[in-house]
């Protein structure tokens, strides 16, 4: 990722792929009393927040990058489940 406006947007990407119903994320950033950052997707279109919320960090990038990290995870997790892999590198160089 080249910024920060990339990693939210992928984020939310990742949100699209897993949601069952139509969805209108949001990502928000909150800092609590003791000053640390949770980043949130929150889904306006049930308002709920999402079991993609409260990645806390030290920094408002840093808890982004938490909650980029679980999408992503989440998103092979959906992937696995299909069976569906990408070419490994050592496949790619071929």
């Amino acid at each position: 990722m080249t910024g920060l406006a990339e990693m939210r947007q992928q984020i939310l990407d990742n949100f699209y792929f897993h949601a069952i119903l139509e969805t209108d994320p949001y990502i928000i950033i909150s800092k609590d009393s003791a000053g640390c950052y949770q980043a949130w997707v929150i889904d306006k279109s049930a308002n709920q927040v999402d079991s993609l919320s409260g990645e806390v960090a030290a920094t408002s990038e840093d808890a982004l990058q938490k909650l980029f990290d679980k999408s992503c995870e989440q998103v092979q997790e959906a992937l696995d489940e299909a069976s569906l892999q990408a070419r490994s590198i050592s496949d790619a160089s071929t």
